[in-house]
């Protein structure tokens, strides 16, 4: 997802199982997969594109195959990741921190 305190949030969400992303040339398909590349610390800065202007922060939440939920947020200018507990919509404040990571 990506927050902005301005901006309504640009969200997907994945269901179980296989996910297929598929859709017209230009709707966003290789950003949506360089955001998550991104987040998983493979990638050390986002393109820059029009609609992404305005968001300063992502958030990726996952789920282990024990049902632990996490939630990990960087900044959309890349920079080290914030691990918290639980899923979130919205980044949580900063007495619920539960660990800083760094870039790759």
């Amino acid at each position: 997802m990506f927050h902005s305190p301005n901006e309504t949030p640009a969200s997907i969400q994945f269901g179980p199982g296989l996910n297929v992303i598929y859709g017209a040339s230009e709707t966003g398909k290789s950003f949506l997969v360089e955001a998550i590349d991104f987040m998983l610390g493979g990638k050390r800065l986002l393109r820059d594109l029009p609609e992404r202007v305005g968001y300063d922060s992502v958030l990726l939440g996952i789920e282990t195959l024990l049902g632990e939920q996490h939630t990990l947020i960087r900044s959309a200018d890349g920079g080290s990741f914030r691990l918290y507990s639980g899923l979130h919509f919205e980044p949580p404040s900063e007495m619920s921190k539960q660990r800083t990571g760094g870039a790759t």
